[in-house]
């Protein structure tokens, strides 16, 4: 198999085996040269067998950027688990609708983002945490590479429908859904031989490659949120960037329609020059109601992740353009965000 650095990869490049054990006999050919060595993958896959992980176990991973991430990832693979990456930013409610979607067991986290993920797992009794780094009373990933516990033991797998990883959609219809990449499938993406923390974006949505342009458009399923690749039918939808982030218009329009006081939202993305594009509503008052721009803003902030808060503002409009048909003439709304933009300096902090 060629493995030059332009050589491109298919699935029938790759053999059918484990994920977790074809990337460790990549690693071990380069030695001790690369940043996570096979020992440490070894170890820590020992290890989370005898803290209780079990085939197609679900870990949820809740932390920022870590050199420990890929050690985590490549340690679940190994032993079969399913590795389930969860963006930091996520707000509470955010984190236990993850766990309720992907039936989470256990939980890899940092001490800064401890009390958020404590909060989230309270209605979640059996699941048990482990962090990264040092916190009082509880089991840091690091103390499981404790060679005491003897060799992991590969469970039997199918790498074309056995679980590597849950992985989040794009969130264009809502809150993103968890997709499944099985373990054929998911080498396909691109970690051969990523051993280096900084490449884990190949890996994972969680820190997504900024584009810092104006709104990205994808064809999806309607009724999963999947992109489709070539060939496939769907919808398009539009995606807001704001700095490295894809925020779902959508989303935002099913939460401030839960506003008592609000009949009807538009929300699309505002150009800036530092964050590519800011969160901007359009919104629609019931008869007899009154809201303030700030009122708008604050119902909005408390319940979503800060790359999510309406920073392009709020305007109250009489209607929001549709079509015959129903949907959001969203060119409509945005050429009127691109007026106010060239009238005034929003904020983008």
């Amino acid at each position: 198999m060629a493995m030059s650095g332009h050589s491109k990869l298919t699935l029938d490049d790759i053999p059918v085996i484990n994920m977790g054990q074809f990337l460790l006999d990549r690693m071990k050919t380069f030695g001790d040269s690369v940043a996570i060595l096979a020992m440490e993958v070894e170890s820590a896959a020992s290890g989370l067998q005898a803290f209780g992980v079990q085939k197609n176990d679900v870990i949820c991973v809740v932390s920022p950027n870590h050199p420990d991430y890929l050690v985590a990832f490549y340690a679940t693979t190994l032993i079969a688990g399913t590795f389930q990456p969860v963006n930091p930013m996520y707000t509470k409610d955010d984190i236990v609708k993850v766990f309720k979607q992907c039936k989470s067991k256990f939980i890899m986290t940092t001490s800064e983002l401890l009390p958020k993920v404590k909060e989230a797992s309270a209605e979640f009794p059996t699941i048990k945490i482990i962090m990264f780094g040092e916190s009082p009373g509880y089991t840091s990933f690091r103390s499981l590479f404790d060679h005491s516990h003897g060799p992991y033991v590969s469970p039997d797998i199918d790498p074309k429908s056995d679980v590597a990883a849950l992985m989040s959609s794009s969130g264009t219809t809502g809150f993103p859904k968890a997709m499944r990449r099985t373990e054929h499938k998911r080498r396909h993406f691109g970690c051969i031989p990523a051993i280096l923390p900084r490449l884990w974006p190949l890996l994972s949505q969680l820190l997504r490659p900024s584009s810092w342009c104006k709104a990205r458009r994808h064809i999806v399923d309607v009724d999963s949120g999947r992109i489709m690749g070539v060939n496939e039918e769907g919808e398009i939808w539009e995606l807001i960037k704001y700095k490295a982030f894809q925020v779902a218009p959508a989303t935002l329009e099913d939460i401030l329609l839960r506003h008592d006081a609000i009949a009807d939202v538009g929300v699309v993305g505002m150009l800036d020059v530092d964050a590519g594009e800011l969160p901007r509503a359009y919104v629609v008052l019931k008869a007899g109601r009154t809201l303030t721009e700030q009122d708008v803003l604050t119902f909005v902030a408390d319940q979503v992740a800060p790359h999510m808060k309406l920073r392009g503002g709020v305007e109250f409009v009489q209607e929001i353009p549709r079509t015959a048909s129903g949907k959001i003439l969203r060119k409509s709304l945005r050429e009127r965000a691109r007026e106010f933009a060239a009238s005034k300096s929003p904020r983008s902090n």
